[in-house]
């Protein structure tokens, strides 16, 4: 799994102070850039490893709740990079073949990360990838020059 968040996640003992938009970005790039599947008790683990929950039931609640959360952003928003069911996430294919969902999550990531170890070379090309596909989308042919 990707580091956990720096921001929106506060320690959680008897109300939950994530951010679900947080932790749902974070487990959806630790899926899709480690190309790992996660579970839920992989994510509640993590949590309690970190001391953002202390105590797992009140953690497996927030997960559970979390967990619908995702399946609506999967099925709803038109994510086809992941797949998502009662108790895992699994990526269904590279990154770099999902150009613009995968960029869209890593400027969202750097809102939530400490992310000193970001490549912006590796940035800019997706960033060139989402271009051209959404040129040739629409009919247009693209050449690249560098």
């Amino acid at each position: 799994m990707l580091r956990i968040p720096s921001k929106g996640l506060r320690p959680s003992v008897k109300q939950h102070n994530c951010r679900v938009d947080v932790v749902a970005d974070w487990i959806e790039g630790s899926v899709l850039l480690t190309q790992t599947r996660i579970s839920k008790s992989d994510v509640v683990d993590r949590l309690i490893e970190e001391q953002v929950y202390r105590n797992d039931d009140f953690a497996w609640h927030f997960i559970t709740n979390l967990w619908s959360d995702i399946k609506y952003r999967v099925r709803h928003g038109g994510i086809r990079a992941l797949r998502i069911d009662s108790d895992g996430v699994t990526p269904e294919g590279h990154w770099k073949e999902f150009p613009a969902y995968s960029f869209c999550l890593t400027l969202a990531l750097r809102d939530w990360c400490s992310c000193r170890d970001t490549s912006s070379k590796e940035q800019g090309e997706l960033f060139e990838r989402l271009t051209e596909c959404s040129m040739a989308a629409r009919g247009w042919r693209t050449h690249k020059t560098g």
